[in-house]
């Protein structure tokens, strides 16, 4: 039995000021649509992922995974200017190290037991949520 995608769909969501806090725009993107690429990318020849998030602010982007993991800002040699500015790791050697440290992990299963297995697998859906601060 086939699960029916979701319909295409553009949503968005107007949120007023309040206090100190300005007015803000979030959309989502369902269904298969996506944002239009920003610029940024655009002039880096790159393409947005499957599915993300974006968050469009009054000094820059952030470019992030579907759950927020992995924030950048782009282009990319904001993110570098920004690395080496706060004294931050290159992303590489960090995932390099975790890796290297994975590798060396043995799983610890007690005697007489099987690992378990996973039931179902997650199917993705490409869903994109584009935040933007309203001027």
């Amino acid at each position: 039995m086939t699960t029916p995608s979701p319909r295409p769909a553009t949503i968005r969501m107007r949120f007023a000021p309040k206090g100190e806090r300005p007015a803000l725009d979030i959309f989502w993107y369902d269904g298969g649509i996506k944002p239009p690429v920003p610029e940024e990318l655009m002039a880096e020849d790159q393409e947005l992922a499957e599915e993300g998030m974006l968050f469009v602010g009054d000094k820059g982007k952030i470019l992030a995974g579907f759950r927020g993991e992995n924030p950048q800002l782009i282009p990319e040699a904001r993110m570098r200017a920004y690395r080496t500015a706060h004294n931050l790791p290159d992303p590489g050697h960090a995932r390099a190290a975790a890796v290297a440290r994975e590798a060396t992990r043995r799983p610890v299963t007690p005697r007489g037991s099987r690992p378990s297995r996973e039931g179902r697998r997650a199917t993705a859906t490409s869903n994109w949520h584009a935040r933007s601060a309203t001027p």
